[in-house]
């Protein structure tokens, strides 16, 4: 089911998960959703690439001094409020989830 990159796997089960609940597999109406989505996605990575890159510079531009220990690996971290402030530089809200 996954194409793409690699590191999306988990989001491509996920798809494919809600998807069977809604059509049978493989048929026309999966496969017309799933199409659906991945365009979908691509139009909305294509809209905001600004924002996208400008979170990724911001990332790789920490040191690695405050770095999070995630599993055995560190990982480079920025606050919810830092990547909220930089997205509202390209006036896309974020906002924590149950909060109107």
């Amino acid at each position: 089911m996954a194409t793409g990159d690699a590191n999306a796997f988990d989001d491509f089960d996920r798809v494919h998960a809600l998807l069977v609940e809604m059509y049978p597999p493989n048929s026309i109406q999966y496969w017309g959703a799933q199409d659906a989505l991945q365009e979908r996605a691509k139009s909305l990575v294509n809209q905001h690439w600004d924002a996208i890159t400008a979170l990724a510079k911001a990332l790789w531009a920490r040191d690695w001094l405050h770095q999070v220990t995630v599993t055995k690996c560190r990982e480079k971290h920025m606050t919810g409020e830092e990547i909220a402030g930089l997205l509202r530089q390209f006036g896309i809200s974020a906002k924590k989830p149950g909060c109107g």
